[in-house]
């Protein structure tokens, strides 16, 4: 039997009828024999339309956050983290503020210091996904890719209650 890695399948649903869609096969190297096939509907716009699209989007999360951030820090942030976790289809309006968010509470903690503290912060970000990327790695080698699901979900409640938990000091109610 051939197995195809890439290509087109059309499906039936009962309630929403006919869908054409892509898949690539992802082969899972801890369960061979074991494949993911992973569906997207078929998109009429093009990927530099979605990637224009996504970048307004990036700008109003950034106005957005512009807009709330000094009289609203901590209610934004933790909007924003559950947002993010929730919706990852509205990335670019969720993510687009959180690196100046993260600078206003590197900004306020910091203190004297902050244009230290705030030097850090894409060193942070490198190095969150350098690290995402050999767990992911170490991960998929070990388990089935249901596992990146699951520490994804982990990941997020994890940052989530970081908020939470400094909204005294890292993120006031106000700046």
């Amino acid at each position: 039997m051939k197995h195809h890695r890439t290509g087109r399948k059309r499906f039936h649903h009962p309630i929403v009828g006919d869908l054409d869609l892509s898949f690539e096969a992802l082969e899972l190297p801890a369960d061979p024999g074991l494949r993911i096939n992973v569906y997207t509907g078929g998109s009429s716009l093009s990927a530099d339309v979605e990637l224009f699209i996504f970048g307004i989007a990036s700008i109003a999360g950034i106005i957005t956050t512009g807009a709330l951030l000094d009289r609203h820090p901590r209610p934004l942030l933790h909007g924003s983290a559950a947002l993010f976790i929730a919706a990852t289809v509205l990335r670019g309006i969720t993510f687009g503020g959180v690196a100046a968010q993260l600078q206003a509470a590197l900004t306020t903690t910091g203190g004297a210091d902050s244009d230290v503290a705030n030097s850090f912060l894409p060193v942070a970000f490198n190095l969150a996904i350098f690290t995402a990327g050999i767990l992911g790695a170490a991960l998929l080698t070990n388990f089935s890719g249901l596992v990146l699901a699951v520490v994804m979900i982990v990941a997020g409640l994890a940052a989530l209650m970081l908020t939470l938990c400094g909204r005294r000091t890292a993120f006031p109610a106000r700046l």
